[in-house]
């Protein structure tokens, strides 16, 4: 009896000496992802890009998350985004479908890649981006009948004429410079108004279309490549190309017309584009 009592408590004391092992489990691996933060060179857009992983294996995917923001107060119509270079990735989307960016709002899309490649290197992929935009311009135009205009003139005061200029930020921007300064005197024939066109941006415009709409203290309005669609409208009947981000100015003529008061009327100016931006990023693919 008492050797079968013993037996067990040596049991118990070897099995409390016994280092206890828990099962082990892999951890999740958290994946850093590349982000890139592109000023496109455009005041419409804004790209955000993200890759996950930032660096790819060859034979494995990448996840690639394109963000397209419009920064205007306006939509933006038939925007697509195409990869058209995406040197070490055969396989995947790389092109989206056309879209509506509404005002102030973004647009994404995901899409899978994979990378093939025999040499570990840093493989560039180059995308487009195209949209359709607008612009407006405005330019005030006062023309004062010749009493005020003498009396002004008299006491130093024609500077004095509240003269406004507005314009809406695009890539497309337009100034006039005219032959005499403002304000006008009325009734008077061969004034000249010069339209510079620039391109603020780092892409290029595909299409312009510009029109004129003539205020109603001038008259007789005439400028070089334009076309009159309506009684107060001109149609720009050219395309612009830009060199150096201007483009060939316009001359324009016109005519003050009587005034029995200070007459102060606005020259608008509206057109609608489409963009070109052409964009890049680097991506590791490791053989």
């Amino acid at each position: 009896m008492r050797y079968l009592l013993i037996l067990p408590i040596v049991l118990i004391s070897l099995c409390a000496n016994l280092p206890i092992q828990l099962p082990t489990f892999p951890q999740p691996q958290i994946q850093q992802a590349g982000v890139f933060t592109i000023d496109v060179g455009s005041p419409d857009v804004f790209i955000n890009i993200q890759a996950v992983p930032p660096e790819v294996k060859s034979g494995r995917y990448v996840q690639m998350i394109f963000e397209l923001r419009n920064k205007h107060s306006y939509d933006l119509e038939n925007v697509v985004l195409t990869v058209y270079d995406h040197p070490c990735f055969t396989e995947g989307n790389f092109t989206s479908d056309e879209y509506t960016i509404k005002a102030n709002r973004s647009v994404s899309w995901t899409w899978k890649w994979k990378a093939e490649t025999d040499l570990t290197k840093q493989c560039l992929i180059r995308f487009r981006t195209k949209y359709d935009g607008e612009y407006f311009f405005s330019q005030d135009i006062a023309v004062l009948p010749e009493s005020e205009y003498q009396l002004r003139s008299t006491q130093g005061t024609l500077k004095d004429v509240p003269i406004q200029s507005f314009s809406s930020d695009s890539p497309l921007s337009v100034s006039l410079i005219f032959s005499e300064e403002q304000p006008f005197l009325e009734n008077q024939k061969g004034y000249y108004m010069y339209i510079n066109y620039y391109n603020k941006g780092e892409g290029f415009f595909d299409t312009i279309n510009l029109n004129i709409t003539t205020p109603s203290n001038i008259g007789n309005l005439n400028c070089a490549d334009y076309v009159s669609i309506g009684a107060d409208v001109l149609s720009l009947n050219k395309k612009l190309t830009f060199i150096r981000n201007k483009a060939t100015p316009t001359t324009c003529s016109f005519d003050t017309l009587s005034a029995t008061a200070m007459n102060i009327k606005s020259l608008s100016i509206t057109a609608s584009y489409k963009y070109v931006l052409d964009n890049s990023i680097s991506i590791t693919v490791k053989a």
